[in-house]
């Protein structure tokens, strides 16, 4: 059962895995779609085309799921400082500060 004490006893390190895998997705789609690519061009070179289309179809999928990340605290994009302006180096989030890579939710005192 969802109890909101419980969502706050909770740490933030699912949330920071979930995006390592993110990253890690599209590193290896971008990197293994070189690989890929040399080896299906030299073993069958008529399928190339085909294999063009779908690198970039799954390097815009997975580069939009890295964007697109919910910063874990306030639920705004992670990496979006401004509507037009995307950044996918930033280590802190824009709206609410909440750095990379903090173990635990902030508990909060009750009187």
């Amino acid at each position: 059962m969802y109890s909101a004490e419980k969502e706050e006893e909770e740490d933030y390190s699912a949330d920071w895995r979930d995006l390592r895998n993110r990253i890690i997705t599209f590193f290896a789609c971008w990197l293994g779609g070189f690989a890929l690519a040399g080896g299906v061009s030299y073993l069958l070179p008529s399928a190339v085309p085909y294999l063009a289309i779908l690198w970039i179809v799954s390097f815009i999928v997975t580069w939009s799921r890295w964007i697109n990340y919910p910063c874990p605290r306030c639920w705004e994009p992670f990496f979006w400082p401004t509507p037009w302006f995307r950044n996918p180096f930033l280590r802190r989030c824009p709206h609410c500060e909440l750095r990379i890579s903090t173990p635990e939710r902030p508990r909060r005192d009750t009187p």
